[in-house]
């Protein structure tokens, strides 16, 4: 890169984006939040109908929507594995 190249770059990252393709990564992180909310009261809406049709007490609805829902559906990496540097997971 040259100097004038790499002082856009610095000073203004914006104009190397179109603002059709900004707004397109908006939508899509948008559309990715909506799907993350649905998703969460889901499993609200339907804790009576699976506590009646499967008979399963509070204590076990709760390991259900708590705990399971923590540990399974959310899988991030907390300690590195194998000895690698955390950031080596998260980053491609």
């Amino acid at each position: 890169m040259n100097d004038s190249a790499q002082s856009v770059t610095r000073s203004a990252p914006h104009r190397l984006y179109s603002n059709r393709y900004r707004y397109y990564v908006l939508a899509l992180l948008t559309l990715g939040y909506v799907f993350n909310f649905v998703d969460r009261q889901v499993m609200t809406i339907l804790i009576e109908p699976i506590k009646v049709e499967f008979g399963a007490t509070d204590t076990q609805i709760g390991f259900l929507s708590g705990l399971a829902f923590a540990l399974f559906l959310y899988p991030w990496p907390v300690q590195p594995i194998d000895g690698q540097d955390a950031t080596c997971l998260l980053s491609p």
